[in-house]
């Protein structure tokens, strides 16, 4: 088993993941991922040209890029490449995730796994994130109401970002599974945080190693794809944090509250009825979420 691979996906930017993979030229590893998530031929096209002509350059670590043949999802498609490394000859002890809007100062690899090394305890390592003025470390997530805030409130829980993370391959499924691919993007790594928490590993950030993050790359804030699929997440994620039917009904009832306040508060925000009616079109899916999550 090699120490340590990165995991990159791109989506309709190959200039952008072009700044992500020169942050990333001089950091210790041994193999990156690049898996496009487009499905536009365009945009694929383009990502194979930046990949080819990066790999011109002679970085000091093996590159392996992939076309996905549609948009499978943030999750899904760091899942596939997680089983393909394994594949191909026993996958590594640890995978950095790491947003293609996001870059990285020099050495940052380097004190994510010194982090790492402090306990054999810890599962996930995050750093402090730049959010456009603020620097965030771990975030909280209300398991009640959805609620996510930058401080600690009754019933929450921190959190760490996909943005960027460093995964111990201890928390992989027997299939090589890291997320749930029932979330298409936004809350998988909320989940995955709270079950890694639950099987005793420990969730923490390392405060002296900082990336910068552009923030909603993937997705327009505001747009129906982007309030469905937030509102959908919220929804997975209160039938598999709820600890027995009781739990789930008050989850339900809590967080239907909270979410339809916050699709009216955006929707007044944004001067348009988006947010609202992507907050009903996922309530009216969630049912189906929540029977799934008990199968």
């Amino acid at each position: 088993m090699q120490e340590i691979c990165v995991i990159v996906i791109n989506y309709l930017d190959s200039k952008m993941t072009l700044r992500c993979l020169e942050s990333l030229r001089n950091e210790a590893f041994d193999t990156l991922y690049v898996a496009d998530n487009s499905a536009d031929p365009k945009a694929s096209q383009d990502f194979l040209e930046m990949t080819s002509a990066f790999l011109e350059t002679t970085p000091p670590w093996q590159l392996i890029a992939s076309v996905n043949s549609e948009n499978v999802g943030f999750g899904r498609a760091i899942n596939g490449v997680i089983q393909a490394d394994r594949s191909k000859g026993g996958g590594h002890r640890r995978y950095l995730l790491m947003n293609n809007d996001a870059r990285g100062e020099s050495g940052f690899i380097d004190g994510l796994i010194e982090k790492a090394n402090e306990s054999t305890g810890i599962g996930l390592v995050t750093p402090r994130i730049q959010w456009g003025s603020e620097w965030v470390c771990l975030r909280w997530y209300h398991r009640m109401t959805g609620h996510i805030s930058r401080r600690p409130l009754p019933g929450s829980f921190p959190y760490a970002t996909g943005c960027c993370l460093l995964v111990d391959h201890r928390l992989l499924g027997d299939e090589g599974k890291l997320f749930d691919e029932r979330f298409f993007m936004y809350g998988e790594d909320v989940l995955l945080t709270w079950t890694a928490r639950q099987r005793g590993f420990d969730v923490v950030c390392a405060e002296s190693v900082m990336i910068e993050h552009e923030g909603s790359a993937s997705s327009s804030r505001g747009s129906y794809f982007y309030e469905f699929q937030v509102a959908k997440g919220h929804w997975i994620l209160g039938a598999a944090l709820a600890a027995n039917s009781w739990d789930r009904t008050l989850i339900q009832v809590l967080r239907g509250v909270y979410l339809s306040l916050r699709a009216l508060r955006r929707s007044s925000q944004f001067r348009t009825t988006i947010p609202v009616r992507a907050f009903w079109e996922a309530s009216r899916a969630q049912p189906n979420e929540q029977t799934r999550c008990r199968a």
